[in-house]
């Protein structure tokens, strides 16, 4: 398979919609996606709808982090997985 027409990804973590804003009006996300990049924010889920209105690029997303269900595991099914997880 050639590699050299693969898309790279880049998944960046914030888990703060105003830190998401700020972060995206700087110019390292705009020179990610000019350079080809895909561009993966990794959010609360209450945000993601709106960020994905208001910053519109082909190839950035947003998705959300699942948080309560991270608490639910944590609380329910493997204590100790999910705590190294969130370290």
């Amino acid at each position: 398979m050639d590699q050299t027409n693969q898309t790279k990804t880049i998944m960046i973590s914030a888990d703060h919609g105003l830190a998401i804003v700020y972060f995206l009006q700087t110019d390292v996300v705009k020179t990610l996606l000019e350079k080809g990049f895909r561009v993966v924010i990794l959010t609360d889920d209450g945000v993601t709808e709106k960020m994905r209105e208001r910053f519109q690029f082909s190839n950035l997303f947003f998705e959300g982090l699942r948080l309560k269900d991270a608490k639910i595991y944590f609380e329910t099914v493997d204590h100790n997985q999910q705590y190294w997880i969130h370290f």
